[in-house]
């Protein structure tokens, strides 16, 4: 098709076929991106859920010069404890965690 037009047609040709098979790569990666939402929200909100669940009931002290350690599953909010204490990350709720440290 190509080879038997003249050079302006082969041109606007094959632009024509850059620009489709642009505009089609970006059709095909926002649905892939918003398949990948439908899979990764489900998770984000079951492991928000384990963290909530983890900080309602936390309450400690560590005195000065302690040693304090954490040990937990995957997922089951050791990191987020940790941030909490310089209070890099607010707690969810107002309530939920109460945290002394000397």
């Amino acid at each position: 098709m190509i080879n038997s037009a003249k050079t302006m047609t082969q041109l606007t040709l094959f632009s024509d076929m850059v620009v489709f098979s642009s505009y089609a790569t970006q059709i095909v990666m926002a649905f892939m991106m918003l398949t990948m939402i439908f899979i990764i929200l489900p998770r984000a909100t079951v492991s928000a859920n384990r963290i909530n669940e983890v900080l309602e009931n936390i309450s400690f002290t560590a005195d000065k010069g302690e040693t304090v350690a954490f040990i937990g599953s995957t997922g089951s909010g050791k990191s987020t404890l940790i941030n909490l204490i310089p209070r890099s990350t607010t707690p969810p709720r107002a309530k939920s965690s109460s945290m002394e440290s000397t």
